[in-house]
């Protein structure tokens, strides 16, 4: 959508804030001149005006040969996303590229999340308290699964802490060093800090906070993480499992049909363009 900037003067003003939503990101804002949106405007109109002559066309042709034209396609329900860059890593830990990022939270599940509007909401933790102010008690969900079938644990969540702050990590400054994490069972973590902190959530939502399986990431630890097979191939509890990556090309993935979150994803396959 697009909207006035704050404290603009009206029509005549001469900067216009253009917001659009990047897949699995938040709203991006650039400012473009009036006589540029003008420009793009009768541009985007002759477009639609050509636009609506082609699909006329197309619903005659299908009068013609006995089709409808609003008949569904035979395909799958596919979310098909192009951008001008390319995922550089699927490992999510490695780097700090929002591109990158995005194609993450398609696999890998954090934590906690944020909800629409901005609130704190479960994700891998169902619950947490936070019994005194440097420590947070964190309680798992039972029963979720890894793609490959593998149960998600505690210790998933204690190697990937481990590991978010290791060398080779892009996001060892998300991350409280001095923050200790602590397996209390299989589906309690404790997290200490050495002070109060304002914004503790930060390390455990998003992409600081997905969480690695540590069957496939344990033994490659430190400079050795951009070894991983796990690297090219992701194992993760998110909404969809990888199927293929073509580096500098494509990355597809399907459907979690276990994932545990209720009607959650919404499209069988991505297939995203880079």
């Amino acid at each position: 959508g697009v909207a006035r900037s704050m404290g603009d003067g009206g029509p005549a003003a001469s900067a216009w804030t253009v917001r659009r939503t990047r897949f699995g990101l938040g709203p991006i804002h650039a400012k473009v001149s009036a006589v540029a949106w003008e420009a793009d405007s009768k541009r985007m109109g002759a477009l639609l005006k050509s636009t609506v002559k082609a699909f006329v066309s197309a619903t005659a042709l299908a009068a013609v040969l006995g089709l409808s034209a609003t008949a569904p396609a035979a395909a799958a329900n596919v979310f098909r996303f192009a951008f001008q860059g390319d995922i550089k890593s699927l490992d999510p830990y490695s780097l700090k590229e929002s591109f990158t990022i995005g194609m993450h939270g398609a696999v890998f599940d954090s934590l906690i999340t944020r909800d629409k509007d901005l609130k704190l909401a479960p994700m891998l933790a169902e619950s947490w308290e936070n019994p005194e102010p440097t420590r947070w008690r964190f309680h798992l969900r039972k029963g979720v699964k890894f793609h490959d079938g593998s149960d998600f644990t505690a210790d998933d969540v204690i190697f990937s802490a481990t590991r978010v702050r290791a060398p080779g990590s892009n996001f060892t400054t998300n991350v409280p060093s001095d923050a200790e994490w602590v397996k209390i069972d299989d589906h309690t973590v404790k997290v200490i800090f050495k002070a109060p902190t304002p914004f503790w959530a930060d390390p455990f939502v998003g992409s600081v906070g997905q969480i690695l399986p540590k069957h496939h990431f344990g033994d490659y630890a430190g400079a050795k993480s951009r070894d991983a097979p796990g690297n090219l191939k992701p194992v993760g509890t998110g909404p969809y499992k990888f199927l293929e990556f073509k580096p500098g090309d494509l990355i597809r993935a399907e459907r979690n049909p276990d994932y545990h979150i209720k009607n959650q994803p919404h499209f069988d396959t991505l297939e995203i363009k880079g």
